[in-house]
């Protein structure tokens, strides 16, 4: 690499802003700094492309290249804290139980209306005339000698 085949994006800088510079830019891929022997200033260049780099030999440039090529570090994983979670989980599982408890007394109060309206209207046809007499199950089976014997003959 000559010493003069580009130009500089920032002159007169030193090594950290140049690198800050570059990781700030998407488009930057690396980041060369050259620098007097002795110096702490120097020149930034920010190559679009990269490119083979050629060995600096200081002797002969007087120059101290420093090279620094950006890489994409991988998005760390979302962390969520475990507290979250565990009362997400602990909210899931009391809205559940609520949610289950509050259906079961609503179908044992359907279940308990319709058994009474079953009962009153049984009540009822027990004071129509000409309704006959209803007996128990068990009563029923006694009566015919577990349903061997006809009742009435």
């Amino acid at each position: 690499m000559s010493n003069d085949s580009f130009t500089a994006d920032i002159s007169n800088t030193d090594m950290n802003t140049c690198k800050d510079v570059c990781l700030r830019n998407c488009s930057c891929k690396a980041a060369l700094f050259r620098s007097g022997l002795n110096s702490f200033t120097g020149d930034c260049y920010l190559p679009s492309e990269i490119f083979s780099l050629a060995n600096n030999e200081k002797d002969k440039t007087r120059y101290d290249f420093q090279e620094f090529i950006k890489i994409q570090e991988p998005e760390p994983a979302v962390h969520i804290p475990k507290i979250f979670l565990n009362g997400v989980i602990l909210g899931s599982i009391i809205g559940s139980s609520i949610f289950g408890i509050i259906i079961e007394i609503t179908v044992f109060i359907f279940w308990k209306k319709k058994r009474k309206t079953n009962e009153e209207e049984e009540d009822y046809l027990d004071h129509v005339p000409g309704i006959s007499t209803k007996f128990p199950y068990d009563d029923l089976k006694v009566a015919t000698e577990n349903f061997t014997k006809k009742l009435g003959e």
